[in-house]
């Protein structure tokens, strides 16, 4: 039995992810697709455009054989943590032998060796990370120096593309992660096709963010760029989607809250905490308030993910917490095919976490550890189905105990 993983945020499924799964199938040969996925909230620190069982269920309908959600603390966290935490779940299913990333650049070797350095961080790269940092320099310009310091002259140019590259450097973080924690399994890259953070439409491969783009302009350029199979997706994303600027009044309500204290939560600095404080009452919306807070130093995407975690109140303290637990203390399965119940028998055998599928019986059966994790998560999720029927006039009659998983 061959089992090969992706790590996916799927926001929303398009027609480039069902070539990834399809690829990802024909490269490692492998029996089952284990996907990754992003709940509610995802990387960018942004809400997902549709909720999670829509995409949990596109993804089974093209191709994948079982969905597993990422928790809430590293699905918006950093390029690294996001890594860890998805990374650290995949080895505890104990039963995937390939990690497959889409990368701009298929030099897995480069990937590698960039990533040994900064798991290893010789005498050289500290030292050239703390002289740039002296000289002015942000940390991930300092870390670009110390990494071009350290390598081959052959190599300069190709990890300056690299390393610019969002897509590259997740990767790299998930092959940190895999050297982090022992793991046996290989991480393959699939060579990405199209465009990527783009909102050019006219590609053979959209990106998602180009998707996202047409559906807030209301354009129908993105319909094509949804696979057939998913039309329910189609239908709800047209009809349904959720924008960051939904969350706005309460963010505004967690930063006016807790105004003495921001810098508790997670990405959230006493600079950052200063800029939120002197700004939220100059600025209508959620993006407006992280493009104005953004610098120098702090890209609007890490302004995202820190107005994202005083929202949904997610402080240092408790990521923290839940990284001294090894991460993950659960298995949140989403959906699977009917014909994967030989993996999911396997998972069930050799995993020392348990596999939520029935959220009725958790308050019986798990440890008081992992019962927190997951109803905090629960709590996040509360808050996006809270938010989605304030805007759609209580369309969602579901909640978490009593959604049931999705079985294809």
């Amino acid at each position: 039995m061959s089992v090969a993983a992706i790590i996916a945020e799927y926001n929303p499924f398009h027609t480039g992810h069902k070539y990834q799964i399809d690829k990802v199938r024909e490269v490692t040969n492998a029996d089952y697709i284990i996907i990754i996925m992003s709940g509610n909230y995802v990387q960018r620190g942004i809400p997902a455009i549709a909720d999670k069982y829509i995409r949990a269920k596109s993804a089974l309908l093209c191709g994948a054989d079982m969905v597993i959600e990422l928790p809430v603390f590293y699905a918006t966290a950093s390029a690294e943590y996001f890594a860890a935490g998805a990374v650290n779940l995949i080895s505890q299913l104990s039963c995937v032998d390939y990690l497959c990333f889409g990368c701009e650049y298929d030099n897995i070797v480069l990937l590698n060796n960039i990533a040994d350095i900064l798991v290893n961080e010789p005498l050289e790269f500290k030292r050239e990370i703390k002289s740039k940092i002296s000289q002015g320099m942000s940390y991930v310009q300092a870390r670009e120096s110390a990494l071009l310091k350290c390598t081959d002259d052959s190599d300069k140019t190709d990890i300056k593309n690299l390393i610019n590259s969002s897509n590259a450097i997740l990767g790299i973080e998930y092959i940190k992660a895999l050297k982090k924690f022992n793991s046996d399994i290989r991480p393959v890259i699939i060579k990405r096709e199209g465009t990527y953070n783009s909102t050019a439409m006219n590609d053979t491969f959209a990106s998602a963010t180009g998707i996202r783009n047409s559906i807030i302009n209301n354009s129908d350029e993105y319909i094509r760029h949804i696979p057939s199979e998913c039309k329910e997706m189609l239908n709800w994303i047209s009809a349904f989607p959720m924008y960051s600027d939904d969350f706005y009044t309460s963010l505004v309500s967690g930063i006016i809250m807790n105004s003495d204290s921001l810098s508790q939560y997670f990405d959230v600095s006493d600079d950052l905490a200063n800029s939120i404080t002197n700004n939220y009452m100059n600025y209508n919306g959620f993006d407006n308030l992280s493009f104005a807070v953004s610098g120098k130093h702090t890209t609007v995407t890490h302004c995202n993910r820190a107005l994202l975690h005083i929202l949904l109140n997610i402080t240092q303290d408790e990521e923290d917490s839940y990284i001294s637990l090894n991460y993950n203390t659960y298995i949140r399965l989403l959906g699977f095919k009917k014909d994967s119940s030989e993996i999911l028998k396997h998972i069930k055998s050799n995993s020392s976490l348990p596999i939520i599928s029935k959220m009725s019986d958790t308050e019986r059966t798990l440890p008081a550890q992992t019962l927190n994790m997951l109803k905090r998560n629960i709590q996040c999720d509360n808050l996006y189905r809270f938010i989605f029927n304030m805007k759609y006039n209580n369309i969602i009659k579901t909640n978490e105990y009593n959604t049931p998983i999705i079985i294809i």
